[in-house]
Formats: structure tokens, C-alpha cells, sequence
């Protein structure tokens, strides 16, 4: 065998062994660490790298060493999910009992505008670039609903046409960008 065959081998075996010394790390979060229950319903990593956990007793935000706990005294229910954060920073979220949240300065709100959502009950939520915060309603609603959170005002009815196939309904917005729930 020649030196170069030899210095391969060598380095190939080198590196080898290394990778499989390497072992994944992970950890668990559980009531022992401080989380209040280990129902968890979502989870969503923010920009400034802090991790919000959606659980049947609220939500918290863990920074890596501790968690901090978030409520509001007018919510109705304490079940949370469905996280968004928006270009201004706020995280959103939404409650099993058709509540809507941000956290902003470090407090919890509720959702004001949502008081005067003409729908009937809310299935899903999204927030697009245009800071427009968009809601599905519920399993017999096809209504569509939008809402400017930049410039406030009333909600407004998307012009939608639902196409039913045999396996699912397509929907498709007339003179608007899509929006896609899935």
C-alpha cells in the first residue's frame, strides 16, 4: 500500500470513531422542572430564541433555566395553542374557548377586536405580512374573516368559493392572496 492509502485509512478510522463517540443531546421538561402540567398542546421557539409552551394550565415561556407563567384575569378558559408571532414581536395565541391572545410587554391580553367578530366560533387563526389577522370559522362555518391590525376599523368577509372534490374542498379567494389553512 502506498503512504496515501495509508494516511486515508488512518483518517477515515480517525473520523469514524469520533462520530460514533457523539451521542444527541436532548433534556426533559416536566412539572419536576417547573412546567405546569405535562399536557402540552404546542410549543414555538420566538426570535429572540425563547421557547413558549401551550398547556392545559396556560402559557409559559422558558428562557433555558426557568419558566415564567402568563395569564389574564378575563380569560375564559386556560387551554392554549396555535402560536404566531408577528413582525413587531408580539406572540399570539389562541384559547379552546375561541379567546385570542398576545403577549406584549410582558403581559398577557386579550384580543379586544375579536368582541366584534361577526363569525360565529373560530377554528383556526393566521397572521400575514400585511399584519392582518385572519380567522376560519368553525366546522360549519366556510366563512372567512380578516381583520387589520395595523390600521384597526371593523372585520371583514373574504369573497371566497369553495370547490368540493371527493377527498377535500378547495378554496379560493377572489382578488386577494391566498391563504392557505390546513
Amino acid at each position: 500500500m502506498s503512504k496515501i492509502s495509508y494516511i486515508s485509512f488512518f483518517l477515515i478510522m480517525t473520523c469514524s470513531i469520533v462520530l460514533l463517540a457523539q451521542q444527541p443531546s436532548h433534556w426533559t421538561l416536566t412539572v419536576a422542572n417547573g412546567l405546569p402540567t405535562n399536557e402540552v398542546y404546542d410549543l414555538f421557539q420566538d426570535k429572540k430564541g425563547y421557547m413558549w409552551i401551550a398547556t392545559d394550565k396556560g402559557v409559559c415561556r422558558y428562557n433555558g433555566r426557568e419558566f415564567k407563567y402568563y395569564k389574564n384575569k378575563h380569560q375564559k378558559g386556560q387551554s392554549v395553542t396555535y402560536f404566531n408571532e408577528t413582525l413587531d414581536g408580539r406572540i399570539w395565541l389562541m384559547s379552546f374557548k375561541n379567546e385570542i391572545f398576545y403577549i406584549e410587554n410582558d403581559s398577557l391580553h386579550i384580543f379586544e377586536p375579536l368582541a366584534d367578530y361577526p363569525g360565529e366560533s373560530i377554528a383556526e387563526y393566521y397572521i400575514d405580512q400585511e399584519q392582518r389577522l385572519w380567522i376560519k370559522g368553525g366546522a360549519y362555518e366556510s366563512d372567512l374573516y380578516y381583520y387589520d391590525l395595523k390600521k384597526g376599523g371593523d372585520w371583514h368577509l373574504m369573497q371566497l368559493a369553495v370547490l368540493e372534490g371527493s377527498f377535500s374542498k378547495t378554496v379560493m379567494f377572489v382578488n386577494y392572496p391566498m391563504v392557505v389553512f390546513t
